[in-house]
């Protein structure tokens, strides 16, 4: 392969990269999305727990955490989980949807926890992933920068994600 032919191909690639992309910005600006601002909020108020508490802070940093170190992220009826998708890139893991967590990789548990706080926060959440999924049919920012949604077509769950979740140039 000649020099001209694999930077054509590293073109190709990058553009395929940002170009799966452009869906999330599509589904953020639909009536029916609900953000993950709105389900935590939705959530706080159900609970009654402050967005200034120490159970939020927890619970962001551990997002943040689970997806700098690409950790599944296990909810109550699905798991993000992470894997190389070479039609859009060689190097880079995407968030993708299982049904249940790996065995070869770290997790964090959005479903529950041995902090009561945050364990009764991570039910409701789940409630409310549920009743927006399964029952409403909406767009649903489950953490941020990952949308999860029911296909109108074949009513299986579809995953979209944002450049920033895999460090893509925008």
């Amino acid at each position: 392969m000649n020099l001209k032919t694999k930077n054509q191909k590293l073109k190709d690639v990058n553009f395929k990269e940002i170009k799966i992309n452009t869906k999330y910005d599509e589904l953020v600006i639909l009536d029916n999305f609900v953000s993950f601002n709105q389900l935590l909020g939705t959530s706080l108020l159900i609970t009654n727990i402050s967005d200034e508490s120490d159970t939020v802070k927890n619970l962001n940093e551990k997002i943040n955490e689970a997806i700098f170190k690409n950790k599944d992220i296990v909810f109550e009826k699905f798991v993000i989980s992470w894997s190389r998708n070479l039609r859009f890139s060689f190097n880079k893991l995407f968030p993708t949807l299982d049904t249940k967590e790996s065995s070869n990789s770290e997790s964090f548990s959005m479903k529950s926890s041995s902090n009561s706080n945050l364990d009764k926060l991570l039910k409701i959440i789940n409630l409310q992933i549920q009743k927006y999924l399964f029952t409403e049919e909406r767009y649903i920012e489950v953490i941020k920068g990952i949308i999860v949604f029911l296909s109108p077509d074949t009513k299986s769950l579809k995953i979209v994600f944002d450049r920033n979740i895999v460090n893509l140039e925008a």
